[in-house]
């Protein structure tokens, strides 16, 4: 093990052992036979080798397969010190957690892609079935014979709904813009675009939420 690290990455044996070390081969693990290794080990002693490779680019599919929590972790440390770009497909939302900027949903061959974390991705998806659910209903309007407080609520809720239809078109804009490669070769126009739709985003998280919360209102008072 100590060998092959030292000639994947052309350190010396107390770097190449530092290396090992951080993805928890120590002591005598690091003479060990490559070929004796385990999955899970064979899996770390890679993962060793390719953060320090100076790429700036990796490509990782289910980086977290056959390693135990120990090894998880400092794997995932160490993905954390990379400074070059990651793209990586896994089932461990820990893992998603911890390292996702940014995430990709492939669904019936549709990308769709989410400017933020794990959480932030998990946080719309709710609030996209929330707008679907929206749509579906009628909605809500001021009409005689209706209550002085319905009356009121359904106006409310007739503001609330225009500013997310508004909003939503906004933002489907930009996305469209932020998908054109053009967008960045210019740098001024992309950190604008890109900071005017992290800004939309986060009026209609507050919108979705006005908007449930007089949908609730609105029930109670029958309307």
């Amino acid at each position: 093990v100590l060998g092959e690290a030292m000639d994947a990455t052309g350190f010396d044996a107390p770097e190449a052992r530092d290396l090992l070390g951080a993805f928890l081969f120590s002591g005598e693990d690091v003479f060990k036979k490559v070929r004796s290794l385990s999955g899970g080990e064979r899996n770390r002693l890679s993962l060793a080798e390719i953060v320090v490779s100076g790429a700036n680019l990796l490509l990782l599919d289910e980086p977290t397969n056959n390693l135990d929590i120990p090894a998880r972790e400092a794997l995932e440390d160490a993905l954390l010190e990379y400074r070059g770009t990651m793209f990586f497909i896994s089932h461990d939302r820990y893992f998603l957690r911890k390292l996702a900027t940014r995430v990709v949903d492939l669904e019936g061959r549709k990308l769709k892609n989410y400017l933020g974390g794990y959480d932030y991705y998990r946080s719309h998806l709710r609030l996209d079935e929330d707008s679907k659910g929206r749509k579906g209903r009628q909605r809500r309007r001021v009409r005689p014979g209706q209550s002085k407080e319905q009356n009121i609520l359904a106006t409310r809720l007739v503001a609330v709904e225009g500013e997310i239809d508004a909003t939503e078109r906004r933002v489907a804009r930009l996305e469209k813009e932020l998908a054109t490669s053009e967008l960045y070769s210019d740098d001024k126009r992309s950190r604008e675009v890109v900071t005017e739709h992290r800004q939309l985003k986060s009026t209609l998280d507050g919108l979705y939420a006005d908007w449930g919360a007089l949908l609730e209102e609105a029930e109670e008072v029958g309307l």
